[in-house]
């Protein structure tokens, strides 16, 4: 543990009953239902390593997550990997731990990467986000370098995809 008290651990040793607070409490989909929030964590967790969690400690107490998807199989030259969600509980937001947390994580995820696929020397990371969430958009634009790669129409909202190439291999 780092001397400011955060730590950032996963993919497998996470805390799902206090992600699946954190989930219930910021996204639409899980709203109103710990235990539904609970299952969805739960089921996500078991597709290791298709998709993994990391939780950022503060003191112990798990104050926020991101869950990384991986996409189209082990063997690509520049595997993607999409930063499918983060949260953090409200008494932890904007205070700067989201790109931390964003930045060891996929230092984990690439590690990972660059042991299970002799042919993948750099990763394709991408996100999407509300084009309206300005604080998202702000944060997101810090590490995957600003620009807007493209657009979608989703559940009646546009979002933007930001992304990032990232090597894998130790430099």
């Amino acid at each position: 543990m780092m001397n400011d008290g955060i730590s950032i651990e996963g993919p497998l040793d996470i805390d799902v009953a206090a992600i699946a607070r954190i989930n219930e409490a910021q996204f639409r989909g899980n709203r109103g239902s710990i235990p539904h929030a609970k299952k969805w964590i739960s089921r996500l967790k078991s597709s290791f390593p298709i998709y993994q969690y990391y939780v950022l400690l503060v003191h112990g107490r798990v104050a926020g997550y991101v869950g990384w998807q991986l996409h189209g199989g082990f063997l690509r030259e520049e595997p993607p990997v999409e930063l499918e969600q983060i949260a953090f509980a409200q008494e932890f937001q904007g205070k700067g731990l989201a790109l931390r947390l964003i930045e060891k994580s996929f230092k984990m995820v690439a590690e990972f990467l660059h042991q299970e696929s002799p042919l993948a020397q750099q990763a394709v990371s991408f996100v999407w986000t509300y084009e309206d969430n300005a604080p998202a958009l702000k944060m997101y634009r810090k590490w995957f370098n600003g620009e807007v790669r493209g657009t979608r129409n989703l559940y009646g909202k546009v979002e933007v995809m930001l992304s990032r190439i990232v090597p894998l291999a130790a430099e």
